[in-house]
């Protein structure tokens, strides 16, 4: 039994000492890893410019989806809606609102495309092309460029809601 003890007492202190060795041995750089963590640091870096930039995105299509409720709400209480109509036709009534703002802002992007500024797609819709376009008319005919339309504005693009031949 004390043969078994000592034995252990041997081979335990000499196990550590080559565990401890091997531990301590040189470890080789293989010279492919360098360029592949630099490589992930550079894909990492991209990651994060591309997550603030759909951060930015995402926030100016909440804005933006936070403008058309407000005209729509604006829109809905110039109008009124009857308070006898029913259910239905009050919804109705909403949805031929809602058709009537994508048809202003159609006519909107017609008249700036017609006039030479480009608004990106004809699509109804208040986007960041349509303001851009909206800006430059306003600035190129001595205007507030605002990108907001007002009175003024629309009285100037009205000559190019039909294109000239």
């Amino acid at each position: 039994m004390q043969n078994k003890y000592m034995s252990i007492g041997v081979v335990l202190p000499a196990l550590l000492i080559f565990a401890g060795c091997a531990s301590l041995a040189p470890q080789k750089h293989d010279p492919q890893v360098a360029p592949m963590q630099e490589r992930i640091s550079q894909l990492e870096s991209e990651v994060s410019v591309k997550t603030a930039e759909l951060n930015e995105l995402a926030s100016a299509l909440e804005r933006q989806q936070q403008e058309k409720e407000k005209l729509l709400a604006a829109f809905e209480a110039k109008k009124g809606i009857p308070a006898d109509l029913s259910e239905s036709l009050q919804e109705e009534y909403r949805a031929s609102l809602e058709k009537s703002y994508y048809m202003s802002v159609i006519q909107l992007q017609m008249a700036l495309r017609n006039s030479g500024f480009d608004p990106g797609i004809i699509d109804g819709k208040m986007g960041q092309s349509t303001r851009a376009a909206l800006k430059e008319f306003q600035g190129a005919n001595g205007l507030a460029a605002d990108g907001i339309l007002s009175r003024q504005t629309w009285e100037m693009l009205q000559e190019y809601l039909v294109p000239n031949d």
